[in-house]
């Protein structure tokens, strides 16, 4: 499984959740610093990941770019003989993202998240493609599910994948079924 370590601003976790569950929801495993229970260290295991030549996202706020981390970390995988990828997330707009960009396309979740998540999403499997692809919710539109990750005491971390749209979720899953039914019951 990949793992993307997702660099963003001290007290920011909700923002990073936003980039988190679409990329939980497609199959990555997402490590943020609001995943570092007491006791833990936040540089630890950033290096560790580091070390296995994962992706590093940066969550491209105004906050997070008036701090250390997103560009330590950033530059951190720049430096790094693996040569793990460095993916912009343009999350505010007035964000000066030129310091951890280095001229690279960018996301523009500003202007647009859903299509600045699928060109996350499709620059991650590109260069860092899962084994195993989650097909369950082919066709459904990232925006439309919702990722709830619940860590068990023991540290093991689960994602609950679940749509915001009752409806879009009854006519997937009468899709899903006729499918598997040779196409009887569909009421599309």
């Amino acid at each position: 499984m990949v793992t993307v370590l997702l660099a963003h601003a001290d007290g920011e976790e909700m923002r990073a959740e936003e980039i988190a569950g679409p990329l939980s929801a497609a199959g990555y495993q997402v490590w943020h610093h609001g995943e570092v229970v007491v006791g833990d260290s936040i540089t630890a295991e950033a290096s560790r990941l580091l070390t296995e030549g994962g992706p590093v996202v940066v969550c491209g706020t105004v906050r997070a770019m008036g701090t250390r981390m997103p560009s330590v970390l950033a530059n951190a995988a720049r430096l790094r003989e693996s040569s793990p990828r460095v993916f912009v997330v343009h999350m505010d707009r007035e964000a000066n993202i030129d310091t951890v960009a280095f001229g690279a396309k960018i996301a523009a979740y500003w202007a647009d998240p859903e299509r600045a998540t699928q060109e996350l999403l499709a620059a991650l499997n590109k260069n860092y493609p899962l084994k195993q692809k989650r097909e369950s919710f082919v066709g459904v539109p990232i925006a439309s599910l919702r990722v709830i990750r619940q860590k068990l005491p023991d540290g093991t971390v689960i994602d609950t994948v679940e749509f915001v749209d009752p409806e879009l979720a009854w006519k997937w899953l009468r899709k899903e079924f006729s499918q598997k039914d040779g196409g009887e019951g569909a009421d599309e």
